[in-house]
């Protein structure tokens, strides 16, 4: 092996940093003289990142006009929608609520009497300060405070 071929190895086992794409037009090759990343690969991950955007997009939009408030779009900002009362972070999953979750939630929806059921995520560490994520379902919120101005 060269010292140029290793050279080579070398430059392609690392992340590569962001590049402007190059695909030889009159090569058979489809593959970027960069990054070796292929043609197909880069387009497909083209269109997941628009996709996610849309879906991440859309359903800010669908919070702001469930629970109130204003969507204040992809500032950079460390929310994505503003009301008077609150500053809301927006995640979005494909997947369901996590089993345990819906378990508690039932049991508690269950025994329901004027009480609002909710959940209380606590994570520990030892030498530091447990922090707490209270869950409370949709509903039950705009039920309890309505929608935010």
């Amino acid at each position: 092996m060269t010292a140029d071929s290793q050279l080579a190895l070398l430059a392609r086992a690392r992340s590569p940093k962001r590049h402007a794409h190059y695909w030889d037009p009159l090569s058979a090759r489809d593959d970027c003289l960069g990054c070796g990343l292929s043609l197909q690969e880069f387009q497909s991950r083209q269109k997941r990142g628009r996709n996610n955007r849309k879906r991440g997009g859309g359903a800010e939009l669908d919070v702001a006009r469930t629970y109130g408030g204003e969507k204040v779009g992809p500032l950079g900002l460390p929310e994505d929608i503003r009301g008077k009362l609150w500053r809301t972070q927006v995640k979005v999953s494909q997947r369901e609520a996590p089993p345990m979750w819906r378990a508690e939630f039932a049991k508690l929806a269950g025994q329901r009497d004027g009480r609002t059921p909710r959940l209380i995520l606590r994570f520990t560490r030892q030498g530091v300060k447990s922090e707490d994520y209270i869950v409370v379902r949709g509903s039950d919120w705009l039920e309890w405070f309505g929608k935010d101005e």
